[in-house]
């Protein structure tokens, strides 16, 4: 499968085949040949080889050699001769339609159409198009940069090929070395929705005024398993903007009052008036400011007065005690502490656990699902995290799986066998957790 690969991003096609370039010196307009010497340095030409990750691309000038880069007026017949085209384009529903549109007229019968959206409808963007390209049309969630991180969602729509849907994810396990999990069509899919719904209730805390940002991202980073950007730092690298693109959609499209769950405090709003958005801004919850000697010195946002000061250390004991643990140990004494670490993770986790056990069989199709896209090792910044392993084994052995038909934590528990990839299972819940979760606010 896919011996050639087309992706349609911004301004741009991308044609990937599994022979060279044929060596042709045209590549287009500048526009055009910046995109590709950009193209081609993520590939990595000039870079060494060496051992990766799971899902993590080898670099290789061979793989440079296959990219080449077009316009949609110019190029758009490179799509007939694909057996996988992906759209890529701008999160907005008109404009991939109209895209879609012109591919469905270009595409041979038979290849496959997936969007790259990160939780539009997917059947939604299919409305209109014919039946083959129904057939053949599911969302594939990449996470960005798709280079490093290997998760990848696969959303099928109940048109879909159940064969489609096979060969895709073979083909991102085996060849891609992605970590797959198939989600519902539904807003946000898994990842984005467990992990904004997380994401704003770590927000609130910041906007009380009990925690800074350093403080949080200390608690919320390695040492809850969480990868080194923390919170703070990873929403500046995914743009704050974005954030709130989706927490807005999310708000929008939920049913009933599940929506109000996804606002943001008014800080964040007003860093998007400002346009203090993150990295691509040069400025967000972190800045970068040079000093009198020439050196970089990073300042933070203070919410309460919506002003930059110089970086403050962090001074948390429980952390510095707990550094030495296993992750389940030390998890299971952060939580558990009585000091600001475990008053920080008690007022926030809980109500995460709690809202993914609700949602599950809406959102996926197994507990597995819902473990692999909320498992950081896949690259994803959940804010889901194992409390205890050797609970979650007790849970396993003794208690049912989740019932479709609950969606309470007034059952007694949701276990889960481990997936293939993950050690320690992410999300369980215990009769102690639903216990905490009933007396815990969301």
């Amino acid at each position: 499968m896919a011996k050639h690969a087309v992706c349609f991003t911004e301004n741009s096609i991308h044609l990937r085949s599994g022979c060279r370039n044929d060596g042709r010196t045209d590549r287009g307009t500048p526009r055009q040949r910046r995109v590709h010497s950009f193209a081609a340095r993520r590939v990595g030409t000039g870079r060494p080889r060496r051992t990766r990750a799971r899902g993590q691309v080898e670099a290789s000038p061979e793989g440079a050699g296959r990219i080449r880069t077009g316009g949609f007026d110019t190029e758009l017949q490179w799509a007939e001769s694909a057996d996988w085209i992906i759209e890529a384009i701008i999160e907005q529903p008109d404009a991939k339609r109209a895209l879609l549109q012109r591919i469905d007229a270009t595409r041979r019968t038979g290849s496959i159409v997936s969007s790259n959206t990160s939780g539009l409808s997917i059947a939604g963007l299919a409305a209109g198009r014919s039946d083959d390209f129904r057939r053949h049309w599911l969302g594939t969630h990449f996470f960005n940069p798709p280079r490093y991180l290997p998760l990848l969602e696969i959303i099928p729509t109940a048109e879909t090929d159940p064969a489609v849907v096979a060969a895709v994810h073979d083909f991102a396990d085996r060849r891609l070395g992605k970590n797959v999990v198939v989600a519902k069509d539904t807003p946000g899919f898994i990842a984005n929705h467990v992990a904004m719904f997380g994401l704003v209730r770590i927000f609130d805390a910041l906007a009380a005024g009990t925690y800074t940002v350093e403080e949080i991202d200390a608690i919320t980073g390695a040492a809850i398993g969480r990868p080194k950007s923390a919170t703070f730092r990873t929403a500046d690298i995914a743009g704050v903007d974005i954030l709130v693109h989706v927490a807005n959609d999310l708000a929008a499209r939920l049913p009933g009052d599940r929506g109000a769950e996804f606002q943001f405090p008014p800080f964040v709003l007003e860093m998007v008036a400002r346009g203090w958005i993150g990295e691509k801004a040069g400025r967000g919850f972190y800045e970068r400011r040079k000093n009198d000697a020439g050196e970089t010195d990073i300042w933070t946002l203070d919410p309460q007065k919506m002003e930059y000061r110089p970086r403050q250390p962090v001074r948390l004991p429980a952390l510095d005690a707990a550094a030495s643990l296993t992750l389940p140990e030390r998890m299971r004494k952060l939580f558990s502490g009585k000091d600001r670490v475990g008053e920080f993770l008690q007022s926030t986790l809980p109500s995460s656990l709690r809202y993914t056990a609700e949602i599950a069989p809406e959102i996926a199709h197994s507990i597995d699902d819902i473990d692999g896209a909320t498992d950081g090792r896949s690259g994803h910044s959940s804010w889901l995290t194992p409390l205890d392993s050797t609970t979650s084994r007790i849970a396993r052995r003794r208690l049912p799986p989740l019932d479709p038909s609950s969606r309470s934590c007034e059952a007694p528990a949701i276990g889960r066998r481990c997936s293939r990839r993950t050690r320690v299972p992410v999300l369980w819940i215990s009769e102690t957790a639903c216990s905490l979760f009933r007396s815990t606010p969301r």
